[in-house]
């Protein structure tokens, strides 16, 4: 169980990274 949850948080963690990466790509889009 707590290897499941800690791969979960893992995803989730990679996830939030990418969404935190195509924003600032967004943002710097806007910005140019």
């Amino acid at each position: 169980m707590r290897v499941t949850e800690k791969r979960r948080s893992r995803i989730i963690d990679t996830m939030r990274e990418l969404r935190s990466c195509s924003i600032a790509q967004a943002s710097t889009n806007d910005f140019i």
